[in-house]
């Protein structure tokens, strides 16, 4: 299956705005060529990123892979 990919970043108040419009767009190219969409955001998935899940799911996303707090050098090298 396809997937179209969307970095997102994240605020003090949750998902920025321009993330979630390009949740937005993706989920109508998406569901256009039969695609799912994957999100991509630095984080750990602790409870601090709870609202962010909400508001990407709300926003169209399908998948959403947490890179960790240092992001994917880290992750990487492991």
């Amino acid at each position: 299956m396809a997937h179209v990919v969307v970095y997102l970043q994240r605020t003090t108040r949750g998902l920025h705005p321009a993330s979630a419009a390009a949740l937005c767009l993706a989920r109508e190219v998406a569901d256009a060529r039969g695609a799912g969409v994957l999100s991509l955001c630095l984080g750990d998935a602790g409870a601090f990123d709870d609202r962010l899940l909400v508001e990407a799911s709300r926003a169209g996303t399908d998948q959403v892979v947490f890179l960790g707090p240092e992001g994917i050098q880290k992750l990487f090298r492991r």
